[in-house]
């Protein structure tokens, strides 16, 4: 085999791994592209649920924090009371529901003179019950 064909031999194979290694790190970028777009732009649309009180001075909302684990996993959520928009208090928790998401189905809420009661229910769990004081003045 003459110089000129070893040359262009050795320049083809080059050009494959360099083709080769551009793909995989392309590949990667899209990957890292992905997780930073998911976690800038989802994360920051909490999905949420509200209910209000009978006189609509006071929220209660339950909102996700991530999805559950993967396959049958938890998920992480939190109840947080607020009152002309400001928050009183939150209480973060764990939902126990065969890895599906979290719904308007899995709380409801009674509104008492002094506190409202939050009941989270799961398939997986006891009723969790969480009591949010409500403060007055």
């Amino acid at each position: 085999m003459s110089d000129n064909g070893k040359f262009l031999k050795k320049t083809a194979l080059t050009a494959a791994a360099a083709v080769s290694v551009a793909a995989r790190v392309f590949a990667i970028f899209l990957v890292l592209n992905f997780i930073f777009w998911n976690a800038v732009f989802l994360a920051d649309r909490i999905p949420q649920t509200v209910a209000t009180s009978e006189n609509g001075e006071y929220e209660v909302l339950l909102q996700t924090l991530g999805s559950p684990g993967w396959p049958f996993g938890p998920q992480d959520g939190r109840v947080v009371l607020k009152r002309g928009g400001k928050t009183v208090c939150k209480k973060k928790f764990t939902l126990h529901n065969d890895g599906k998401n979290m719904t308007d189905r899995n709380w409801s809420v009674v509104w008492e003179s002094a506190q409202v009661t939050v009941t989270l229910s799961g398939e997986e769990q006891a009723d969790k019950v969480l009591k949010l004081e409500i403060y007055e003045g």
